[in-house]
């Protein structure tokens, strides 16, 4: 790919990135906040940024799983991220699992009689302090995207 493309794909993933961090915080800030979508929007803001990363390696996935075993074996194991920041995004990956559809999976097979719905719950302060990993992770990713395409 266009080493030009490249700036031009990975600059958007990288304002994508932003956004579904920017939407992460105004939700989380609202009155009534909804931390399972907290959850997943910070979800997304490392997703976005991370596929960035990828377009800067010709790296190419749309499926969530394929990104996280890309991220890890490209870039955590070969020494270009940190292992804190790889177990992060593997975190992540599985709280938004979690919150997006933990809820379906634990009811599929439940008798109606003794049914009763308990929604997946983060701890808030949890969710407060993965907004602050999420914006070092999208920080340190983006550096490293802007240190690649000068290559």
């Amino acid at each position: 790919m266009d080493i030009e493309i490249k700036k031009v794909l990975a600059k958007h993933e990288i304002e994508k990135s932003k956004k579904a961090l920017e939407q992460a915080l105004n939700i989380f800030q609202g009155n009534d906040s909804d931390l399972q979508l907290v959850v997943n929007r910070l979800y997304y803001a490392k997703f976005y940024v991370v596929n960035g990363l990828f377009i800067t390696k010709d790296f190419m996935t749309s499926k969530h799983s394929s990104a996280r075993a890309i991220f890890i074996a490209e870039f955590v194991k070969k020494g270009l991220i940190d292992d804190d920041s790889g177990r992060f995004y593997s975190n992540m990956y599985n709280r938004r699992q979690e919150g997006d559809y933990t809820d379906i999976k634990k009811y599929q097979n439940v008798d109606i009689k003794n049914f009763k719905f308990t929604p997946t719950q983060f701890k808030r302060e949890d969710v407060e302090e993965w907004i602050e990993k999420t914006k070092h992770f999208i920080e340190k990713i983006e550096q490293l995207i802007y240190k690649f395409l000068e290559q």
